[in-house]
């Protein structure tokens, strides 16, 4: 299944997608970004799993 995230989630998703580094399977935000990008971060995960969670019906 694939899901179709909001506008806002892909804007947020291109906004730190720069600062994205590699740990093991997992990505994180780099120390240094600029805090504007690690609350993006925050925003980006907090709404990319409703939006996941509401798509594989998790939430009605």
């Amino acid at each position: 299944m694939r899901i179709h995230f909001s506008d806002k989630v892909n804007q947020l998703d291109e906004m730190i997608d720069p600062y994205r580094e590699r740990n093991g399977i997992y990505y994180h935000v780099r120390e240094d970004a600029p805090e504007e990008i690690k609350q993006a971060e925050k925003e980006w995960k907090r709404l990319s799993a409703e939006e996941y969670n509401k798509a594989m019906g998790f939430i009605t």
